[in-house]
């Protein structure tokens, strides 16, 4: 049962290895942030957006045969070759509201991988498990990446968007012990 399992978290990971290189990928890091160049897909004209920005959680777990433990991989990135801006809307204002965006990604990837710590894993409960942590903060991210746009009117509402910039950070900042990708729990 071991062995199935193993396979199957290979498989399962070389898969997403190999969707993700196909992507022109950012990780998110705490000392670099979002450039313009890194929006690189054709803006949408027909948008009333002035600019879009494609975040994603990438999620991959290994069992360590050899100290009875469960590896996980958490990464927040951007995805340039999906996220764009109209060239007319350009402006640091508008880059900070996307940096939100993508600071909110990591927030709830840093959340996912507190959860894990916190959680006790059987190798018979395990991708369930992974997965069900890995959904609901997935539509907890979904909402709240809703709600940013909602409040801030795509930053358009300045009160609201400097408020948001502030619990962006305090949150980044409390959570910051779960910054690393790569967590270890035992089973």
């Amino acid at each position: 049962m071991k062995n199935i399992l193993i396979l199957l978290t290979t498989i399962i990971t070389l898969y997403s290895f190999k969707r993700l290189e196909s992507e022109d990928k950012v990780a998110w890091k705490n000392s670099q942030t979002l450039t313009w160049q890194n929006f690189k897909a054709q803006a949408d004209n027909a948008s009333k957006l002035a600019a879009l920005s494609t975040c994603k959680i990438s999620t991959k777990n290994n069992v360590r045969d050899d100290s009875d433990s469960i590896e996980f991989i958490i990464e927040s990135y951007f995805v340039s070759n999906e996220s764009w801006v109209k060239s007319s809307e350009k402006n640091d204002y508008l880059l900070k509201h996307e940096q939100g965006h993508f600071d909110l990604n990591e927030i709830y990837a840093r959340q996912i991988r507190k959860e894990l710590t916190k959680t006790k894993f059987t190798l018979g409960t395990l991708n369930l498990v992974f997965k069900d942590i890995v959904k609901k903060y997935f539509n907890q991210l979904n909402a709240v990446q809703e709600l940013y746009d909602s409040e801030t009117k795509h930053s358009k509402d300045k009160k609201k968007q400097e408020e948001w910039n502030i619990k962006i950070s305090t949150q980044l900042k409390e959570l910051n012990l779960y910054s690393p990708s790569i967590i270890v729990v035992p089973y």
